[in-house]
């Protein structure tokens, strides 16, 4: 199960990455969360990517976004 911190965090490492006006950035099913759809691996910190995956976050290629399962 995700903790706040885990999904709070996660979030704020996305937000170095997406434009802050875009209200597609977040968005959830019955137990995922999705964030960061701009946040690419490829195009971030090697410490970023550590930090969010440690956090629990995994990257979905399919759908271009980071999940958390809540």
């Amino acid at each position: 199960m995700a903790s706040l911190n885990q999904v709070a965090q996660g979030m704020f490492v996305f937000g170095k990455y997406v434009d802050p006006d875009d209200c597609n950035g977040v968005c959830a099913e019955h137990d995922e969360v999705y964030a960061g759809l701009e946040a690419f691996p490829d195009k971030m910190s090697e410490d970023d990517k550590k930090k969010v995956e440690d956090l629990g976050w995994s990257w979905d290629s399919g759908l271009q976004s980071w999940r958390h399962f809540t």
